[in-house]
């Protein structure tokens, strides 16, 4: 939150492995869709959409729309490659003062080629976050007497990634006996 109120910074790089937190608003994806992303886009600003209209259309319409505005924020999930703003019709955040965009990405590399101001690691968790959390989500059978040494082995087996700690150990709550 603090970099979202420093002005110094327009854009925000997000990085780190699949599954360790990175938050999700408007999914870019692997394979990316300019279309979709401009209607994704379109309807978070009640702005109509035409199914023939050009992708070039709808990105000077997009661009009109955000240069209206005071200030926007923009949050790109998952993106995978640098993506060309312009032509998606979203006007360059140094552009309109008090705008930004964060972008989420498994790559610094991203982060470099969308020239955001500054980029923040997410990182695994520690083993004790690890355990707090899927003990958390567990429940009570994470600390039986029988079970919890499977449950701390559980728990490693999701490497530490808060995603897979949190649907591993919800799968295990409520279960009485331990299962190989």
């Amino acid at each position: 939150m603090r970099l979202l109120s420093d002005d110094r910074f327009q854009g925000i790089g997000i990085w780190g492995l699949g599954g360790v937190g990175k938050t999700t608003m408007v999914t870019v994806s692997k394979n990316l869709d300019m279309k979709r992303l401009q209607t994704q886009i379109a309807l978070r600003l009640n702005l109509e959409t035409k199914m023939e209209e050009s992708v070039e259309r709808m990105a000077l319409r997009l661009q009109q729309r955000l240069m209206n505005e005071e200030k926007y924020l923009l949050i790109l999930d998952d993106v995978w490659q640098k993506l060309d703003l312009d032509s998606l019709g979203v006007p360059q955040p140094d552009v309109h003062k008090g705008s930004k965009i964060i972008l989420t990405t498994r790559f610094m590399e991203v982060c470099r080629k969308m020239m955001t101001g500054v980029e923040v690691k997410v990182d695994v968790l520690n083993d004790e976050e690890a355990w707090q959390l899927f003990s958390q989500k567990a429940g009570d059978v994470a600390h039986l007497e029988g079970t919890k040494p499977f449950a701390e082995a559980i728990a490693r087996e999701c490497c530490r990634l808060p995603l897979a700690i949190i649907i591993v150990g919800a799968t295990m709550r409520r279960k009485t006996k331990v299962e190989l």
